[in-house]
């Protein structure tokens, strides 16, 4: 369901009658930022207030850096070009990726954290700094992260 939700946020952002001027696409790109680290910031402490703390915190670390590498080694390896032309590292969105991989997995958290992740997958496109497949990859791609990493029998524990 969350890579549904996700698959939306793109499309409404690529919308032209709600397309982002040039003179605000900096503060969609602002927010975006905020919004992953936020998001970082609330799945780190969540696992710092863990029983097993060092557990918790080495697994959302993992998750972390996980993304991070994959997102890095993608974006040297596909070239591609960002729809605003800045630069050849479009392709997967980063940020989404960390926003949808540091995602909660319960209650009220759950429902803040997939809307932080649409959120943030929305501004990246209305910034002009990825279209519809780059985030749509970027949310994919930190889904199957998280869940590789959270599920296994160590960090499932935590």
């Amino acid at each position: 369901m969350l890579l549904i939700v996700l698959l939306a946020a793109p499309v409404a952002a690529q919308d032209t009658a709600t397309a982002w001027t040039p003179e605000h696409r900096s503060i969609a790109d602002g927010l975006s930022t905020a919004l992953v680290g936020l998001q970082i910031g609330a799945d780190v402490l969540k696992a710092w207030r863990a029983p097993q703390r060092r557990e918790a915190v080495l697994c959302k670390l993992l998750t972390i850096g996980a993304s991070v590498g994959v997102a890095e080694v993608m974006k040297h390896a596909v070239n591609k070009t960002r729809p605003d032309g800045s630069d050849t590292r479009s392709f997967p969105s980063e940020h989404t990726m960390l926003a949808t991989s540091s995602r909660q997995t319960h209650g009220w958290a759950l429902a803040a954290s997939v809307s932080m992740a649409f959120s943030t997958a929305y501004f990246r496109t209305a910034a002009d700094k990825h279209d519809t497949v780059d985030v749509s990859a970027g949310a994919a791609i930190g889904e199957g992260i998280r869940q590789m990493i959270t599920l296994t029998p160590w960090c499932q524990a935590r």
